[in-house]
């Protein structure tokens, strides 16, 4: 796969303004949350400004920066590249390669390095994605039942994670 196949994917779930009251991230617009654009904004030395005014050139930029590459997605297999991508985008770069770590039997420290790229070796990257999106179904209980007031996200999470398998 590639950057485009999955960033099409997860932006059919991320697409559009959102400002949910229970969700942890606040202001949302193509699931970039206003601290994420505001680091990047000024990271590009412009000011800041509100993510309604998002433009496609940086919705595609800090996918690429910030989960792409950060979540090291191009060093795996399709199509564990893109189960990889949309849970990077979802839960952090770091909480979806440490799930992957887990899957391989890595140590998980949130980093794809030569440990963890070894450990990927002679594993089906289709089954290691579907056992990724096992870890986030897990994960996303998991943060539903400790935190209630995340539940309401529950369902909509597990309907992503559903039609990502059919993608892949």
């Amino acid at each position: 796969m590639s950057l485009d196949k999955a960033l099409a994917f997860t932006l059919r779930w991320e697409g559009g303004y959102v400002n949910h009251p229970a969700d942890k991230g606040g202001e949302t617009n193509f699931g970039i949350t206003t601290k994420v654009y505001d680091d990047y904004r000024e990271s590009h030395g412009v000011p800041p400004r509100s993510v309604r005014d998002i433009t496609q050139v940086e919705v595609r930029d800090i996918y690429t920066q910030l989960y792409w590459l950060k979540a090291g997605c191009g060093k795996v297999l399709p199509p564990l590249d893109m189960a990889l991508f949309d849970f990077a985008v979802n839960s952090g770069p770091s909480t979806a390669i440490k799930h992957l770590q887990i899957c391989v039997g890595a140590t998980p420290d949130g980093v794809i390095g030569p440990k963890t790229l070894a450990a990927l070796q002679g594993r089906s990257p289709a089954e290691l994605a579907k056992e990724l999106c096992k870890q986030r179904e897990l994960l996303y209980k998991r943060i539903a039942e400790k935190n209630p007031s995340q539940a309401v996200f529950l369902r909509g999470w597990l309907n992503r994670l559903t039609a990502l398998l059919k993608e892949l």
